[in-house]
């Protein structure tokens, strides 16, 4: 006994430190098994363990609780018992991921963390339980399957799918969705129309993404001219970063991807009476190509497709001495608009506009 009353847990770790902690217990016989545990935690390497248990975040009977007969290797992360407003800035920084998704992350586990501040990986299934009931009463459906996900990864790498805290999170079931939104690609004259409507930048925005199948993180991102097209860096898969024909002069969008989108998609849901959302764009795309009667390998290198099959990777080679072919293909399909579309095209773009050119084939 010392004069605390508890016998203390002394060691010496080369290379890390000293730990001299109190054992918690007067009890012979456990506290042999916490020197057993501690001699297991230094024998493995578990630093993190020792750590908390240095700095008093965690005694070694509570440890001895969570060990439960287990194997030392069999631990989780230390962070696991830690509070989440702890390690979860940690965790999102360092996260492969975009910086959108980041902040997406970040933002959920702000509501959670909301509804208790000091809570700890354990605690995650209870507030997500109150979270799905406020976010069902207010219809945010999606946000709450949004939170759980980032939840659950967060679990997952915080002690892994096995623990008990992320079989009770994962219980918690994800909110009903509505129906997907059905795809609306567009017909020539349909695409063309629509870029009158929307005018000046955002039609120009909209005509870029159906005549070259870029997406918005790929328009507002890198992209140049190259072999007589243009060189898409997509970043989604590799398979993204592709050539396209180039049958239209694109501009650099305006401002930057977050608030150039938000003002893309606000305008573009007005032209088309909520009909038409960015990605359509990309089908309407895809349609033209199938519409052009190009082969399906070069659809699919032309969409940032992966190749299915091994024979399809061997076919697809490189795209550059096929572009003029596709693109004059494409180009037949892109020109069979109606002289009433032309005649709007001319007017809202002007006659010597790029856009004009393209109809013109010139």
């Amino acid at each position: 006994m010392t004069r605390h009353g508890y016998p203390r847990l002394r060691y010496t770790v080369p290379g890390w430190g000293d730990l001299n902690v109190s054992a918690g217990t007067p009890r012979r016989r456990m506290v042999r098994r916490l020197r057993n545990m501690v001699r297991g935690l230094i024998e493995e390497g578990r630093y993190d363990y020792l750590d908390l248990l240095r700095q008093r975040e965690l005694r070694p009977l509570d440890l001895m609780g969570r060990l439960d007969g287990q194997p030392i290797h069999a631990l989780p992360p230390a962070g696991a018992f830690r509070p989440v407003a702890e390690t979860v800035a940690p965790w999102v920084a360092a996260l492969a991921a975009t910086d959108r998704h980041k902040v997406n992350c970040a933002f959920h586990f702000k509501r959670l963390l909301a509804l208790d501040g000091n809570a700890r990986p354990a605690d995650l299934a209870a507030l997500l339980a109150r979270l799905r009931t406020a976010d069902e009463a207010r219809g945010a459906f999606r946000s709450f399957n949004y939170a759980r996900a980032v939840a659950l990864a967060y679990l997952r790498d915080h002690g892994g799918q096995r623990t008990d805290a992320y079989t009770r999170a994962l219980a918690v079931h994800v909110l009903p969705t509505t129906r997907k939104r059905q795809g609306h690609p567009c017909t020539p004259d349909e695409a063309w129309g629509l870029a009158c409507v929307l005018r000046a930048v955002w039609g120009r925005v909209w005509l870029a993404q159906c005549l070259t199948g870029m997406g918005n993180e790929e328009l507002w991102g890198e992209w140049g001219a190259e072999d007589g097209g243009y060189h898409i860096r997509g970043t989604k898969r590799a398979g993204r970063d592709r050539l396209v024909p180039a049958l239209y002069a694109i501009e650099r969008p305006p401002l930057g991807l977050e608030a150039g989108v938000r003002l893309y998609r606000k305008a573009l849901r007005a032209a088309s009476g909520g009909k038409v959302q960015p990605y359509d764009a990309r089908r309407t795309y895809a349609k033209w190509l199938a519409l052009a009667g190009v082969d399906r390998v070069h659809q699919d290198a032309c969409m940032g497709h992966g190749p299915a099959t091994m024979t399809e990777l061997y076919q697809r080679g490189n795209v550059a001495p096929y572009l003029a072919g596709i693109g004059a293909q494409l180009a037949a399909v892109v020109r069979t608009v109606t002289p009433e579309t032309r005649a709007r095209v001319a007017e809202a773009f002007g006659p010597e506009s790029p856009e004009a050119h393209t109809l013109e084939g010139e």
